[in-house]
Parts: structure tokens; sequence; C-alpha cells
């Protein structure tokens, strides 16, 4: 049987959020936990989970802090946008059944392989 394809082209996401729709898309359909009616939702999850690592990386990059122009040392803006994005992400992880696994791998209870 082939897959809808709204579940295997599914527009409006950026290279990073369709990645993070290609990794977990198939399986919650599967589990029937997607479904045409709630993929607005994991649209969202997706974009919000990408906005998340692609702050992630440049926090990595440029350090947690930074010296505005007077020299003041801050946090990086990048911290508030991870913060805020994992905020965003819970509610929709526990919709989609993805909570526990979120939580398991911040403790490395798993590996996405």
């Amino acid at each position: 049987m082939s897959k809808p394809k709204w579940l295997t082209q599914p527009e409006g996401l950026e290279d990073r959020a369709l990645s993070v729709w290609r990794y977990y898309g198939p399986g919650l359909h599967s589990r029937g936990r997607l479904g045409q009616n709630n993929a607005e939702s994991f649209r969202s999850l997706c974009r919000i989970l990408a906005l998340c690592e692609a702050a992630s990386e440049q926090i990595e990059r440029d350090g947690p802090v930074i010296k505005s122009n007077t020299g003041t040392v801050r946090a990086h803006p990048a911290v508030k946008i991870v913060l805020d994005a994992q905020k965003a992400a819970v509610p929709l992880l526990r919709l989609f059944g993805l909570h526990q696994e979120a939580q398991q791998n911040v403790y490395g209870a798993w590996e996405v392989k």
C-alpha cells in the first residue's frame, strides 16, 4: 500500500524541518499518531525542532555568551531561542507520543541512528 502524498511530500518545510519530518513522520503514521487531521501540528513541531537545532549549532559555534559593543558579557541571543523552542515543543511532543523519547534522549538513554 502506498503512503499518502501529504506524508511523503509535505509542503512548506525547509531542509532541516523536512529531515525531522522524514525521520519521525512515517513511524508516527504507521502507529496511528500522525494523520492528515494533525499534520499541520506535526509540521509546526518539525519547524520548532529545526529552529532549536539551528540555534544550538550557533551557540556551539559562537559560545554561550557574547560581548556587546560596549564590552558587556551577556548570554548569546540564541540561548533564548533554544529555551523558547524547547518550551513550545513540549505539548506537541506529548501530542505525538514523542515526549518520553525526547526526554530519554536528553539523558542519553537512546541514540538516533
